[in-house]
């Protein structure tokens, strides 16, 4: 019994407490001098014997401006270095060709300075305030903590850094040169990516890496990606602008999960996958090109893509395409200059309303408008229209035309180029008078008629101008009209005439007839048949002309 009481008591005794030693520096001296450090919160009070001994901890405090005159190594196990209390303000700098190995933690309201030349590579750094690095070399990252900012800022030669792959808080690109996110995993920023001009932010060219923005973007610096580069957008609120560096607006991958808006600030090629969960992508006035898969949000109230009087939407290559394309509906942000749909056996099917004031153009593949397709007429020379159709457009799309101020009188005007109209679908817009119209006939005056080439006589034979009967009368493809127009008796404001149908596309034949009867001996006397663009489209005259050789080279208005 004796024995195992001894045994027990012999254990009890072996347990011995580590304790931890603190040293604060004092006002005046270089941090690597042991003389600088003393166990009291001024820096009075015994100093260390070294800088070796373990559980030491070494709070930089009292100097705003500390430093260091010779190398410093702190290598004591589990020793760390404090720049800062977390309440005063210090800046700790290490100037080249020093070296500083440690562990250290930046406090709030404290900063390291790694400057030019100097060595930090054998380091780990936590940061909760600002680690400035302005060397080509890099310390072992630890714990980036929420507000903490860490800038990549070298100016010296060429300024070129290579940028850890870690989650930072507050990242900051200033300086000059190229600061190249590595290839060895994805890098975060939770909070602000600053670009400042000068250097060149340079993304991840390994398609396994992604570089995740889930914070803000600020500054007029840009963004140099590749075709192999990754981007992915989360977070709230507005991000800023995303600027690509000219001759680098370039993505294999782009994914957006948002609960707030993205501007491009440039024009951006993705060649790989487009995600947008949720979010508006803001295009702005830029072209943006999608070659690669496309899955768009699952609906309107979930993200959409704001465009604009000048932006370009071009969709090329192959991959599926899933959802509905939804654009923001307020203000001109459901504009679009021009759209290309150039991929085979993938439908581009419109979710809301659309506004093209430039050219639609599908080359392959089908674009089902679903009755949200409005070729826009902003002006008498600004109207939307549909380019070479290669592939198809299905559903009802909604044409406009634009009918300038003047004087009010006869003009001539052309169908829509669609299928089924009647002339009900512009006497919403205007007045159209005729025995049966539901404007009236005042006067027994008809305000539209039609021309009948094979009515014989010379053109001006009033037996060749047909008075349409009601506004239940069909427009049929590529027939014109003299129409009386104007919003009062004398001068006219401009007027906007739109009609919904299916688009006509496809060859037109047009019937053309010479009638030499009815008076007239002189050959241009006859012939004469009044048309319209039977497509809401341009058309080239001299492909036209070129092809039809019995048709005079000329156009009368």
């Amino acid at each position: 019994m004796k024995k195992l009481l001894l045994f027990l008591f012999s254990g009890f005794i072996c347990a011995t407490a580590v304790s931890q030693i603190t040293y604060y520096s004092k006002s005046t001296g270089f941090l690597n001098i042991l003389g600088t450090w003393g166990t009291n919160a001024d820096g009075s009070g015994t100093s260390p014997t070294n800088f070796t001994t373990a559980n030491c901890t070494y709070i930089i405090v009292n100097n705003a401006s500390a430093s260091l005159r010779t190398n410093w190594t702190v290598s004591g196990a589990n020793s760390t270095v404090l720049v800062g209390d977390g309440t005063q303000n210090i800046t700790f700098t290490v100037t080249g060709p020093r070296v500083a190995v440690a562990t250290f933690s930046v406090m709030v309201n404290s900063t390291f300075v790694a400057d030019q030349n100097c060595t930090i590579s054998g380091s780990t750094a936590h940061v909760n305030g600002t680690f400035n690095n302005n060397t080509d070399n890099n310390p072992i990252l630890g714990t980036l903590a929420t507000g903490s900012t860490f800038m990549y800022s070298r100016t010296q030669g060429n300024g070129n850094q290579s940028i850890v792959n870690a989650t930072y808080y507050n990242l900051t690109i200033s300086g000059t040169g190229a600061k190249r996110l590595l290839n060895n995993a994805n890098t975060t920023v939770n909070g602000t990516l600053a670009l400042n001009s000068g250097p060149t932010f340079i993304l991840n060219t390994n398609t396994s890496f992604y570089c995740i923005l889930n914070g803000t973007v600020t500054g007029a610096g840009t963004i140099t990606s590749s075709a192999n580069s990754n981007l992915t957008i989360g977070g709230s609120g507005a991000l800023g602008t995303l600027a690509f560096t000219t001759g680098a607006q370039a993505l294999y991958r782009f994914a957006i999960n948002r609960s707030g808006t993205v501007t491009l600030g440039s024009a951006l090629t993705v060649s790989n996958a487009f995600t947008q969960t949720n979010g508006i992508l803001d295009i702005n006035s830029r072209s943006f090109t999608l070659n690669g898969n496309i899955t768009f949000p699952a609906a309107s109230t979930n993200g959409s893509i704001s465009g604009s009087a000048t932006a370009t939407i071009s969709i090329g290559g192959t991959g599926t395409i899933t959802n509905s394309l939804f654009v923001t509906q307020s203000g001109t942000a459901n504009y679009l200059k021009n759209l290309t749909l150039n991929r085979t056996g993938q439908t581009v099917a419109l979710g809301n309303t659309l506004n093209m004031v430039g050219t639609l153009t599908p080359t392959a593949g089908t674009f089902a408008g679903g009755g949200n397709l409005v070729l826009l007429a902003t002006a008498s020379t600004n109207v939307g229209r549909i380019g070479v159709v290669g592939g198809s457009i299905t559903g009802s799309t909604t044409a406009q035309m634009w009918a300038k101020s003047g004087l009010t009188g006869w003009t001539l005007l052309g169908a829509p180029g669609l299928n089924g109209r009647t002339f009900a679908d512009w006497d919403d817009n205007t007045t159209i008078t005729c025995a049966t119209c539901p404007d009236g006939f005042m006067y027994s005056f008809t305000s539209v008629y039609w021309y009948s080439e094979t009515a014989g006589g010379l053109f001006d034979n009033p037996s060749r101008y047909i008075a349409i009967t009601s506004t239940g009368q069909s427009m049929s493809t590529g027939q014109a009209f003299w129409m009386y127009l104007g919003t009062s008796t004398t001068n006219t404001a401009d007027i906007l005439l739109d009609a919904k149908g299916t688009l006509h596309t496809g060859n037109v034949t047009f019937n053309l007839t010479r009638t030499s009867s009815g008076g007239g001996t002189d050959p241009v006397d006859h012939g004469y048949n009044l048309i319209s663009n039977p497509f809401p489209s341009l058309i080239q005259w001299s492909l036209l002309r070129n092809g039809n050789t019995n048709v005079a080279n000329a156009i009368y208005v």
